[in-house]
């Protein structure tokens, strides 16, 4: 079974955004992905657990410890405890074979779970796959050892990815960057 992460905002998606993700995710489900993670927050995670319902993936709900921003969402496959954030972001990231991210903003923020979470993608030597869709649709992929230069966020071991996930990691961020010439993202 082939998972991926996601994290977004409170906010929610923008349309561009969606028909990425949306785009995407059903190429992805074509090619193996069959579980999808994310924090169970109100907006962003709402929107993708919708879309994955909608398209036969099924959901893993991360849920934080305050319930005021908790989504509550139903027809997930698993619902694991509540942790703290942090602690629940580094689930989120370590559960997938790579992150999708939909910040609200055009530039990366010191505060916040959705940036947080990128970091702690980053910043693990065995999970460093994370596409970023951006409002406008354009999509932004870092790949382990693509020789850009980013923040580290508190190192962990993570999980060793098999061959074949390394490999579907890459096939899925390939995807995310078709999808945003193919599919009606920005070009």
């Amino acid at each position: 079974m082939t998972a991926v992460s996601s994290t977004g905002s409170r906010v929610g998606i923008t349309e561009p955004q969606r028909r990425v993700l949306r785009a995407a995710m059903q190429i992805a489900r074509s090619c193996g992905v069959s579980e999808w993670h994310h924090g169970d927050c109100v907006g962003s995670d709402e929107d993708v657990h919708g879309i994955c319902l909608d398209i036969g993936i099924g959901v893993v709900a991360h849920p934080g410890v305050a319930s005021s921003n908790r989504a509550f969402c139903r027809g997930a496959r698993e619902v694991m405890p509540a942790k703290p954030y942090r602690l629940r972001n580094e689930d989120v990231v370590e559960a997938g074979v790579a992150l999708i991210a939909t910040p609200t903003s055009t530039t990366e923020k010191s505060r916040g779970g959705t940036w947080q979470t990128i970091r702690i993608a980053r910043g693990m030597p065995t999970h460093d796959s994370v596409a970023i869709v951006w409002p406008n649709g354009s999509v932004s992929v870092e790949r382990s050892g693509d020789g850009v230069s980013r923040p580290r966020d508190r190192p962990r071991p993570g999980r060793i990815l098999s061959a074949e996930d390394v490999a579907i990691a890459g096939r899925i961020l390939d995807i995310f960057l078709q999808c945003t010439h193919d599919r009606g993202g920005p070009t």
